[in-house]
């Protein structure tokens, strides 16, 4: 609302600095603004605070439809912390006049009290109960940073893959020393399609997405927020995930061992057969042969050299084979 009157004006900041504001104050700024369907308001109004790493915050005012309220420094901006009793209201510490912006440093900046904002002109001051928040539920950090990916494994099918995407906290975010304790938020969609899918919201730094589809690119993007706490900050920048084809030593390895033991097989089969059968295989393979007329050559030798002659030759020919398979892949 606005009051015109010095009398009123002074009235008023005696009945809010006397409140007793809760400890967990209803804030407009926990509130998603991208999803508000009211409009905004008329007269000057905060459009947003935000803490990056909870150690300092920064707050945004509108002029609203008031343009004689526009220019840098006509409006002032004045907090409210309720530290104790007897706070009283005290201007900002650091002003951004182009954007509209006030800035509370670490010496300025407390967790678990709340903070009130007020906007102030030189005839009015500008008041919304729904401005007081405390500081470590305005948390939106920064997006991670870091994406990358590893292939998994494919699918037997050869139509679908897993990976593992990883990622590294916002620097912004003190993780090791514990100040802050960020979930993350993955969500993947195939390149340029409207619709999201989200993945779980969890604490760790890696997350496996799976069923992807061999050929097909993929969009991916993380954010993090304060665990407990409802509000994500900004999503990172995306990261493509793009499979054209099956690895060669994925895709051939399956079939030559197929092969190999195949052949294994083949040869294991042939020589129980010639074990259990060589009295018979002998004669079918090698029969009698009448003695030579030459003087000179032995019959057993002859035999033993044709039997040679005949494994060499089906070797050959299952090597032959395989060489044609390797070829082919």
């Amino acid at each position: 609302m606005a009051v015109s009157s010095p009398s009123s004006h002074l009235l008023i900041l005696l009945l809010i600095s006397c409140l007793d504001w809760p400890s967990t104050p209803a804030s407009a700024f926990l509130l998603d603004r991208d999803h508000m369907t009211t409009s905004a308001p008329t007269e000057p109004h905060f459009t947003e605070c935000i803490s990056r790493e909870q150690e300092t915050f920064r707050c945004w005012w509108s002029p609203g439809t008031f343009q004689n309220l526009s220019s840098p420094g006509v409006l002032r901006v004045f907090y409210l912390k309720k530290d104790s009793p007897t706070s009283e209201w005290k201007e900002c510490p650091h002003y951004n006049y182009s954007n509209r912006e006030c800035f509370f440093d670490v010496n300025h900046t407390s967790i678990w009290i709340p903070y009130c904002m007020q906007l102030r002109s030189q005839n009015a001051t500008f008041i919304n109960e729904d401005d007081c928040f405390t500081v470590e539920n305005i948390v939106r950090p920064d997006p991670p940073v870091s994406l990358n990916w590893t292939l998994l494994n494919i699918s037997p099918s050869g139509l679908s893959y897993d990976v593992m995407v990883n990622w590294e906290p916002p620097p912004s975010a003190d993780v090791a020393a514990g100040w802050m304790r960020l979930e993350y938020k993955i969500q993947h969609r195939e390149r340029n399609a409207t619709n999201w899918k989200s993945l779980a919201t969890q604490p760790h730094t890696h997350q496996g997405i799976y069923g992807l589809h061999i050929g097909k690119q993929y969009e991916v993007q993380i954010s993090c927020r304060m665990q407990a706490f409802t509000k994500f900050g900004d999503f990172s920048d995306s990261i493509f995930i793009h499979v054209t084809e099956i690895l060669s030593g994925e895709s051939t390895f399956p079939l030559t061992v197929v092969l190999v033991f195949g052949i294994v097989g083949i040869l294991i089969l042939i020589m129980l057969i010639v074990v259990s059968q060589q009295h018979r295989f002998m004669i079918i393979i090698l029969p009698p042969v009448p003695a030579p007329k030459i003087k000179g050559i032995d019959p057993e030798l002859l035999k033993v050299h044709l039997f040679l002659l005949c494994y060499s030759a089906l070797a050959s020919f299952l090597f032959f084979l395989y060489e044609q398979n390797n070829r082919l892949q």
